[in-house]
């Protein structure tokens, strides 16, 4: 989710030059959020739903409570 709050963040900053995105990270990364980031060609395509443009997977959170 952080990242695509920084995306839309970069989106709109007049002289924003590069965001750096960590691809490697933890596997279950992606599975947080209902719509995970898209790279293409090594751009980050900012999502087209409202908001952020993605939510936090709630059922996802709830199978892995903190312990």
């Amino acid at each position: 989710m952080g990242s695509l709050i920084s995306a839309h963040f970069c989106a709109v900053v007049p002289n924003f030059k590069v965001m750096e995105i960590d691809i490697d990270d933890v596997r279950w990364k992606d599975d947080i959020v209902t719509k995970p980031p898209v790279i293409e060609n090594g751009d980050l395509l900012l999502p087209t739903g409202p908001g952020w443009g993605a939510d936090v997977n709630e059922d996802f959170v709830r199978a892995h409570p903190p312990r």
